[in-house]
């Protein structure tokens, strides 16, 4: 659903709704991590949290959902840059 509204938005060139959309998209930068460890963490390690080893390392992918929007929409583009 929030799909199709962002399509709408990009589709009519709506200010309010490229905004909307826009700022859902950095909400989603907060969902849009994927962290690596090369080390173990957990319940049965002395590091509980990913984030407390000495290796692992993170991939934001919000730059891949803007890349995907820019070339499927080029006119939302500029709004992406901002």
């Amino acid at each position: 659903m929030v799909a199709v509204r962002y399509q709408r938005s990009i589709d009519q060139l709506d200010t309010d709704g490229q905004n909307m959309a826009l700022e859902e998209l950095n909400r989603m930068e907060r969902r849009c991590i994927i962290r690596i460890c090369l080390e173990g963490y957990g319940e049965n390690y002395e590091e509980k949290f990913i984030k407390q080893t000495k290796a692992w390392f993170e991939i934001k992918v919000r730059s891949l959902i803007i890349a995907w929007i820019s070339r499927k929409h080029p006119s939302y583009k500029n709004c992406l840059d901002a």
